[in-house]
């Protein structure tokens, strides 16, 4: 039986095409992990160590002993390192000049970052600020200079998770050696990461949308404490700035945070515990927060000067806020231009505070007069003076201070 000269060129073609494939398949295993190498660090800027990858068709790679290595000032400390990443890469990276990822997730990784001179520096730092022209990216390996580079390469990252992971957050500003604020058992869910962010202008810019996020963990304490939970959720528009954010915090230890309470006044908390939500909202370069505190077991060392806290009588206002079972409840709002630098921070905060713990006061009036009365009354049962009278004039006192 003859063969159909048509099956014979179909055969024909069925063999190229695989064997096409075949070499097509070999071509990426070699190409695609120092693409994907050169990729990550031109997006990063920074100098990545990865111990070995693995590549599978079509597009997905096991990363192994991933290290994201900082410049100065901070030459050569990690900000990054993971152990395993697992993550597809999205076919258009081929195709676009961008590292466009699909899927990212991370499991074991440490995510350092440091605060110097009011600047953040972490994984992401030198893709999210614009890079300087001509700046030079480092290699991986060994072998010839990088080339010169005109910025970041953009990186997009559609979904990410990261799981069982520890961020640490060193802050060289409120201590020369880096206080430590550390989250450990982390749980990260974040999409639409795209970084350098795109303009918030044009006909795209609808379209774009924000990067949401959720993240879980437990705040580390120091070693005799108990961690408290910590749970953040909201999301943020890197190109806007704009955000609309959730923190809520629950057994946070006050003692162990003095560098920062300390920051807005010289008290010195010896014991304390707190419970705090936190909303934060910022609109067209307008930060809102507004933030409710429960507090419990509060006791001080040292009041500020003059026996004051937040330029209020100290003794008197604790005496007067703190309700049967000796919790403080406390609920403070804050507004600021931020481009305004002429509104310090500090003096902002202790504005709020004040505000509130009179509003707070004022609300709560009427409770705290008949349990003032109650206690005067049991305190001197003799006492010919009106205790009511006399717990209202202490309080229209305390006001006018």
């Amino acid at each position: 039986m003859k063969k159909s000269p048509l099956v014979g060129r179909l055969v024909v073609i069925v063999v190229a095409a695989l064997a096409a494939a075949i070499l097509g398949a070999s071509f990426l295993s070699r190409k695609a992990p120092g693409y994907l190498r050169r990729s990550l660090e031109k997006a990063l800027q920074k100098k990545v160590r990865i111990r070995d990858i693995q590549y599978d068709l079509p597009m997905r790679f096991e990363l192994r002993g991933v290290e994201v290595l900082e410049e100065a000032p901070f030459q050569g400390e990690a900000s990054f390192e993971a152990e395993e990443i697992r993550l597809r890469l999205s076919p258009v990276s081929l195709s676009r000049k961008a590292l466009v990822i699909d899927a990212l997730e991370v499991e074991g990784a440490t995510v350092s970052v440091r605060k110097l001179n009011g600047k953040l520096t972490h994984p992401f730092s030198a893709a999210v600020a614009p890079a300087a022209e001509g700046k030079t990216t480092a290699s991986a390996t060994a072998g010839p200079p990088a080339k010169i580079v005109a910025g970041p390469l953009p990186l997009e990252i559609h979904k990410l998770k990261i799981d069982k992971s520890l961020f640490k957050l060193i802050d060289y500003d409120v201590e020369a050696a880096g206080f430590v604020v550390a989250a450990d058992r982390i749980r990260l869910e974040a999409e639409r990461i795209r970084l350098p962010s795109p303009p918030a202008t044009g006909a795209s810019a609808g379209r774009r949308g924000p990067t949401r996020y959720r993240l879980e963990g437990l705040l580390l304490q120091g070693r005799e404490e108990r961690p408290a939970r910590l749970v953040i959720n909201g999301w943020t528009d890197f190109g806007l700035l704009d955000t609309d954010a959730l923190l809520a915090a629950k057994g946070v230890r006050l003692p162990y945070f003095r560098p920062y309470y300390g920051l807005v006044t010289g008290a010195v908390i010896r014991e304390g515990t707190a419970d705090l939500r936190a909303v934060f909202r910022i609109e067209r370069k307008e930060f809102v927060g507004n933030i409710d505190v429960e507090i419990v077991g509060l006791l001080f060392d040292a009041y500020e000067e003059g026996d004051l806290l937040f330029g209020l009588k100290a003794g008197e206002i604790l005496s007067f806020l703190k309700d049967s079972s000796g919790h403080l409840r406390l609920t403070a709002d804050f507004r600021r231009d931020l481009a305004d630098r002429s509104v310090k921070p500090r003096e902002l905060i202790r504005r709020s505070i004040a505000k509130s713990l009179k509003e707070t006061l004022i609300g709560n009036i009427g409770r705290i007069v008949q349990g003032a009365a109650h206690r005067i009354g049991e305190e001197n049962p003799e006492k010919e003076k009106n205790p009511v009278e006399e717990t209202v004039k202490k309080i229209k006192d305390f006001l006018k201070y």
